[in-house]
This record gives C-alpha cells, sequence and structure tokens, in this order.
C-alpha cells in the first residue's frame, strides 16, 4: 500500500487531501478498471454530495462490481492451446524455465527473442496473445519495449507482461499506466501466477472491446 499524497510534513499531506486532486487508480495499479477507478473517485470526492452516503453504498458498489468481474470472467474462456505467445528473456536458462511453465498452462505455441529489436520483428510477423518482456534486455529496457510495442505495432492488441526479478514498487505501476493491458509480474512465479496474469489482461481487453461496442451502437446515425 501507499498514502495518497506523498510528503515528510504531516501538514503538507493534510492540505493535499484538502486542495489536491486524488490519483487515478489505475496510475498506480495498471490493472485496475476505469470502473473501479470510478468507485474510488466517488470514496474520496472533496464534495460530500459527491461521496457515497455510508459504508454500506461503497461495499454494495464494490460488490456489484465484483460480480460483474466475475460474470464477464465466466464469459471470457481462454484457449490455452491456440494462445501465441513471445517471450523476451536473454537468459536461455531463464527463457527455458519460463516456457516450460507456459507449457504446463496448455500454451505450445511460444517464440523465444533475446533481444528487443528482434521481439518487435517477431511480433509485426506473427499476431500474437501476449508478449512477456524481461525487465532488463541488452538492447533496451522491457518498459521501452512495451512502449516500442504500443507505438510502432498499433494495430496489434497484444497484451504485454513485463517480468523483474526486482521489488515491484509504486513507480513501476506509474511507468506502465499509460500503456493500458500491461502486467507486471515479480520473478520468480508459479504457472498458476502466470496463468490469472494473462486472463486478467484478457478479461480487461473483453471489457474494453465490449465498452468500445457500446459506445458505437450508441453513435449510430440513420440519414433517411
Amino acid at each position: 500500500g501507499r498514502v495518497m499524497f506523498e510528503s515528510r510534513s504531516p501538514l503538507k499531506r493534510l492540505l493535499a487531501h484538502r486542495s489536491n486532486t486524488p490519483p487515478k487508480l489505475f496510475e498506480v495499479a495498471p490493472q485496475a478498471s476505469q470502473e473501479l477507478d470510478a468507485i474510488f473517485q466517488r470514496a474520496v470526492a472533496k464534495e460530500p454530495d459527491n461521496r457515497f452516503l455510508s459504508m454500506g453504498e461503497l461495499i454494495e458498489a464494490l460488490d456489484q462490481w465484483e460480480q460483474r468481474i466475475q460474470k464477464s470472467a465466466a464469459q471470457t474462456s481462454i484457449e490455452w492451446d491456440s494462445l501465441k505467445v513471445v517471450l523476451v528473456e536473454q537468459s536461455r536458462l531463464q527463457a527455458a524455465m519460463i516456457s516450460k511453465l507456459l507449457n504446463e498452462i496448455g500454451i505450445r505455441e511460444i517464440m523465444v527473442c533475446a533481444r528487443g529489436a528482434e521481439a518487435l520483428d517477431a511480433l509485426g510477423m506473427m499476431p500474437s496473445g501476449v508478449v512477456l518482456i524481461s525487465l532488463q534486455l541488452p538492447d533496451m529496457s522491457g518498459l521501452l519495449l512495451a512502449e516500442r510495442i504500443r507505438e510502432e505495432i498499433r494495430w496489434s492488441r497484444v497484451a504485454a507482461i513485463i517480468m523483474t526479478s526486482d521489488e515491484v514498487v509504486p513507480s513501476y505501476h506509474e511507468a506502465l499506466s499509460h500503456l493500458g493491458r500491461v502486467g507486471l509480474i515479480q520473478k520468480p512465479f508459479a504457472s498458476t501466477t502466470l496463468a490469472d496474469t494473462i486472463r486478467k489482461l484478457q478479461i480487461a481487453e473483453s471489457q474494453e472491446t465490449q465498452s468500445l461496442t457500446g459506445r458505437a451502437a450508441e453513435r449510430v446515425l440513420i440519414v433517411e
């Protein structure tokens, strides 16, 4: 966890709570949805009229959000054996270990790349559902590779997962918040953790697609 407003001075933190705009939830935790952020923003709203009237009302909103997530997860089935994965890892030993974890999940089609540039070429030629990226690469950082994937392969809806051996700190989440559909996982990890991370990103993609479809339907213009 972390405090909402960083400051060594208790007085400055108190004043920040009174006047500063609360941060977006997905700026701290990229996996947080806009719907969950809306609940958070209402819970910490400055004006009493904009806040939940009671803790019970907040809990009810969270319960309804969780039910929608569970319903979406039930409707989002992942065909693991048809999912294509690009694994970007410079260590042959770690690449072999991670490939084994992917096999345990049921993923068979894995392309291993040792460098970021090699991964960009692979993603440009082979549409993939997921790209697993080591934070440390020989030619660029994993964060830079994720940025370049979003900028240079705009048509790709690939979900990116950054893998790091370092302790996961808030600054990592902040750096990923503007990239969309990017997860963060700490090495070493189990196959179940990897599967859960992939599943969450796939659910987020499904919800985003449904949201876009809904908004598009609202913009239909009939000309007689």
